[in-house]
């Protein structure tokens, strides 16, 4: 109750100065606090910006670099694919094909299969023969 005997004894129109003098230091004090808010919001944007640019420099950095590691093994790579292909073409135009080397050499092996038989008897039929 002495609070409000207070406000009684100031009187209505001191009281409202009162409260809009306390109310405007309220408002200037907020102000304050906006612009540096405004202030730490603006630095952190710049701090990022930084950052990210310093980041896309080094991904662009990185990416140039990979670019090349990976031209230099494409290229070792066609040099490999040519050596084969001249390897591949020198092999089917030089070399006989297995077909033919079959026919060729086919009546070689039944001969040689039918020596071999021969052969085989001989001892065989000789081993027979002395005892």
């Amino acid at each position: 109750m002495e609070f409000l005997s207070i406000f009684n004894s100031i009187g209505t129109p001191a009281l409202i100065l009162l409260v809009l003098v306390i109310l405007f230091m309220k408002i200037k004090e907020i102000g304050k606090d906006h612009t540096q808010q405004v202030e730490r919001l603006e630095e952190i944007k710049r701090s990022i910006a930084k950052r990210l640019d310093g980041f896309q420099e080094e991904m662009r950095a990185d990416l140039l670099e990979q670019q090349q590691r990976q031209d230099k093994r494409d290229a070792k790579q066609d040099e490999v694919i040519e050596q084969l292909a001249h390897r591949l073409m020198a092999v089917e135009r030089d070399y006989a094909k297995k077909i033919d080397i079959q026919e060729a050499v086919g009546g070689w092996r039944t001969e040689i299969s039918k020596l071999a038989d021969r052969i085989d008897l001989y001892f065989i039929g000789g081993k027979n023969g002395r005892s």
